[in-house]
């Protein structure tokens, strides 16, 4: 894991890898982040996860939803029984120059969990 894991309500959010970097134009155009992220149900219940709650944070203080780039595999909406967990990609597509700094999790409304990531990663 390289970051930390947000926990709320039973579900746990963790950042398992990061491939920062990953350029799609040249600069000054968007490049694509990925991150692999691990979600855990401990709740006594059902817990419903989108990862269109997902957020990477730059350090202008911007954040910068998810987007659907064929990622295997891609972590997707779903409902996790009690005890299950699953992980996989989100991908993120943010200006070439930016530095991303944390991963903003919106886990209710009004709350955001933020999980810091450390410097320029690749896959691991």
């Amino acid at each position: 894991m390289i970051g930390f894991a947000a926990t709320y309500d039973g579900l746990a959010l963790e950042v398992h890898a990061a491939w920062i970097g990953w350029s799609i134009e040249p600069v000054p155009g968007p490049r694509l982040d990925a991150l692999r992220i691990r979600v855990a149900n401990a709740a006594d219940r059902p817990r419903a996860f989108d990862p269109r709650a997902v957020r990477i944070e730059t350090v202008d203080g911007l954040q910068w939803p998810r987007i659907v780039a064929g990622t295997d595999p891609e972590l997707r909406p779903m409902t996790l029984a009690t005890f299950e967990d699953a992980s996989g990609w989100i991908v993120f597509r943010v200006p070439a120059a930016s530095k991303p700094v944390a991963v903003v999790w919106l886990a209710a409304p009004g709350l955001e969990l933020r999980i810091p990531l450390p410097g320029p990663t690749k896959a691991g």
